[in-house]
């Protein structure tokens, strides 16, 4: 170890002279530089001054760990590293403000989420609660809805829409600008309104009335179970 003498100076009422001699007149004050390959230290040290660090700083080893704990400037608030429970804890009013990427291989427990931007997901999205969005959902790939309940209006942009489900529920109103397909069997318990042409390439089955206030045509059968009821003219090129 070589130690150099940066700064001595002495609160005394004489200077040092002659033999060697205690001082117990003062306090010392001492500033001292050392350069040295190791130094362990034995007991509490408080350090008023700032350090600087140029190298590693390593607390405990493999195995053998102890805390560490940084102070805020909020009462309470305080960063951890918890040796006993191999945990980072940010305690009070600390938070993490992290410029770059989080890589989290294992599972991450959020009590409240708030996302600025974008979220990039390259797996599944698992939702064991609800998911509320007061903005839009956009979905460019395949959406499997098991059950939808949709309170407003629900607006489809696409070219074709299919829905494969085996029965189709659908309590509000429906108002279609074009084509409403359907390979299986359409049920309406309530009015259904047409301004245009309807085109049936099967039987029509109707349980109530049927009013028209244009022609009715039809190059099949119409089966009636009640009374036709017909006020205007009736043209039947076929058997009636």
């Amino acid at each position: 170890m070589s130690n150099s003498l940066a700064n001595w100076s002495l609160f005394a009422n004489r200077p040092l002279a002659g033999s060697p001699r205690a001082i117990t007149q003062a306090p010392v004050s001492v500033a001292i530089s050392i350069t040295t390959d190791g130094l362990t230290v034995s007991s509490t040290t408080n350090l008023d001054g700032a350090i600087q660090v140029d190298n590693t700083i390593t607390v405990g080893v493999d195995d053998t760990g102890y805390d560490v704990k940084f102070f805020g400037d909020t009462a309470s608030a305080y960063m951890l590293w918890d040796t006993s429970t191999d945990d980072l804890v940010l305690a009070g009013a600390a938070g993490l403000d992290i410029a770059g990427d989080i890589d989290v291989d294992g599972t991450a427990n959020l009590d409240v989420v708030d996302i600025d931007g974008a979220v990039d997901m390259a797996s599944t999205l698992t939702l064991a609660g609800n998911a509320d969005f007061n903005g839009d959902l956009d979905v460019d790939g395949t959406t499997n809805l098991d059950n939808t309940d949709i309170d407003g209006t629900l607006t489809v942009d696409g070219t074709n829409t299919t829905i494969t489900s085996t029965i189709v529920s659908l309590v509000g109103a429906v108002t279609a600008s074009s084509n409403i397909s359907a390979s299986g069997n359409l049920s309406a318990t309530g009015n259904l309104d047409i301004d245009g042409t309807s085109n049936l390439a099967s039987d029509l089955y109707v349980g109530g009335n049927i009013t028209g206030s244009n022609d009715i045509s039809a190059s099949g059968n119409i089966y009636g179970t009640g009374n036709l009821d017909i006020d205007g003219t009736s043209n039947f090129a076929g058997e009636h």
